[in-house]
């Protein structure tokens, strides 16, 4: 049985879906941002949080590394900022978008194991709806996007989870992965652009000039390293899965999503670079790069065209190993 409260924490109103496996606090106020995903056998969080005794709440435009930057936002419709021309229409797109500086009203209709938010998009006309649930060892998220104006636009949705960063941790990705692409400069992986093979699953050696073999990516720099990582698997996906082992806390992550909604997956990893700090994401999206005008050049963009609607779901399963 799930119970669903609502409290003050941290000086936001935060709701908590509880079962007996799972805590799961979300903040409403703070785009539906999910602040825990808390194992309770194991007493173990999930989810990166920065600390304090205050929730930060960014206002519209803001940068996001001036925020919370932590826990699970929603990036849509884009995750880089810009401005661009598409048929026509100057569009305006924040950093890591819209939804996680936005307030989300509740639908009080909620079922008990539910909160159902939703919220009108402010630079481009859109309806934005998620419903949280939670069943046993798993939250799900369901999301419907429609396209309320008179104008098509180009659109990213991403999975912007921050999660703990472990040493020892261990990255899953769907089958049949091949390749990786880099697109952050740095001392491990090298200049925007270069390309990897996946050797963690002892395939063959591509027939590719300019592919590398070096790095592991199923591991994560050490601490040592103060470096960050982001990269892309780069072909779509085959399969609508990703995930995490924790091997000292003994939890495995799994997150499951619909391939053909969120085709690519993009990969974050902090090992003190970025604000000394450290965590890592998974990052299931519908478009390909951060930057929607590289991605529309790569034709691995979302068109949401006028009166369209799309829906997806992802769940996180947190289990024993």
């Amino acid at each position: 049985m799930t119970n669903k409260i609502m409290k003050k924490e941290r000086g936001k109103k935060i709701y908590l879906l509880e079962n007996n496996c799972l805590q799961v606090k979300v903040v409403p106020s703070m785009g539906g941002k999910t602040i825990s995903i808390f194992h309770k056998e194991k007493q173990f969080e999930l989810l990166y949080d920065r600390g304090g005794t205050q929730l930060k709440k960014s206002k519209r435009g803001d940068s996001f590394e001036s925020g919370e930057a932590s826990g699970f936002d929603d990036a849509f419709p884009c995750i880089e900022k810009e401005n661009i021309n598409f048929q026509n229409h100057n569009l305006c797109y924040e950093d890591h978008g819209e939804i996680w500086t936005s307030s989300m009203s509740l639908d009080n209709d909620s079922l008990l194991d539910t909160l159902k938010l939703k919220v009108q998009g402010i630079h481009l006309p859109y309806s934005y709806e998620k419903r949280i649930t939670l069943s046993e060892d798993t939250v799900s998220y369901h999301y419907e996007i429609t396209n309320n104006g008179e104008f098509d636009f180009p659109c990213i949705w991403a999975m912007h989870c921050l999660v703990r960063y472990e040493e020892d941790m261990k990255i899953l990705y769907p089958d049949h992965v091949l390749e990786f692409e880099n697109v952050l400069i740095s001392k491990e992986l090298g200049e925007e652009g270069t390309l990897y093979q996946n050797r963690s699953n002892n395939q063959l050696e591509l027939n590719v000039s300019n592919i590398n073999y070096s790095y592991p990516f199923d591991k994560v720099p050490s601490k040592e390293s103060k470096t960050m990582l982001k990269y892309y698997v780069k072909s779509d996906s085959k399969e609508g899965f990703c995930g995490y082992e924790y091997p000292t806390s003994g939890i495995r992550c799994s997150i499951r999503y619909e391939k053909d909604m969120l085709p690519y997956l993009g990969v974050w990893v902090n090992a003190g670079g970025y604000r000394g700090e450290y965590n890592c994401a998974l990052e299931p999206a519908n478009g390909y790069y951060d930057s929607i005008s590289k991605a529309l050049e790569r034709k691995k963009c979302k068109i949401l065209t006028v009166g369209e609607s799309i829906s997806f779901s992802l769940h996180i399963t947190l289990s024993t190993i």
